[in-house]
């Protein structure tokens, strides 16, 4: 009930601000769409406008769901990254839960991590970011690390309590290195990944059961 409360309260809170316009980096970003992005096109699309050295390519992808031409409203563009923020504050729950069992029951870790999924949701700080159109690059990449961070605890705990093989932790691996790339494509700030899994693994799961083979491929 308390987590539905959060969310709910998220997105209602947010309301007012959907009918905000379009700001600043907004426009050279998305008006390279004057005209329409179709599938001769997209490649233009793709390679112009202001979005770093890799050109955010995922990120960029993401503005076509709501609308492929320019002039347009940003209504429909901040609502969707209204949507990311909520899925972003699901998975800063999960995290919580999966770093938190360690230390805490199972009612405290709920609350626990309830807490701070309120905090990541509610804290005004976000706003600039979440109804910004075009910071939904900081958003994806967010998104994106947060699951590369929620996967990495998951299987911590499982080879704790499973034997440690090769397989598993090629399947660890490749799910860190998708989760890494499309971060990385939707904003340069995704290189973090492997910095916030070290911080995990170097704190909250130092004294968790590893073997050999674990402990070279962390290191590695």
């Amino acid at each position: 009930l308390a987590f539905c409360v959060v969310m709910i309260s998220c997105w209602f809170v947010y309301q007012p601000a959907l009918s905000g316009p379009f700001m600043f980096d907004d426009f050279d970003n998305l008006g390279v769409m004057s005209g329409g992005v179709t599938t001769e096109n997209i490649d233009d699309y793709l390679s112009n406008g202001k979005a770093g050295p890799l050109g955010r390519p995922i990120s960029k992808l993401s503005f076509l769901i709501d609308d492929n031409a320019w002039p347009s409203n940003a209504f429909g563009f901040k609502r969707t990254n209204l949507y990311i923020h909520l899925i972003i504050g699901v998975f800063v729950f999960i995290v919580m839960r999966l770093i938190s069992k360690t230390a805490l029951n199972r009612k405290e870790s709920d609350w626990f991590s309830i807490i701070v999924m309120a905090f990541f949701l509610l804290h005004p700080i976000q706003v600039s970011t979440v109804m910004y159109v075009v910071q939904r690059m900081t958003q994806l990449a967010t998104l994106f690390t947060i699951i590369g961070v929620a996967g990495h605890c998951y299987f911590r705990h499982q080879h704790v309590n499973n034997p440690i093989n090769v397989l598993n932790l090629t399947y660890h691996s490749a799910f860190l290195l998708s989760c890494g790339l499309l971060a990385v494509f939707s904003k340069e700030s995704g290189v973090l990944l492997p910095v916030y899994i070290a911080v995990v693994e170097l704190t909250l799961f130092s004294k968790l059961n590893s073997t050999k083979l674990y402990r070279h491929w962390r290191l590695l």
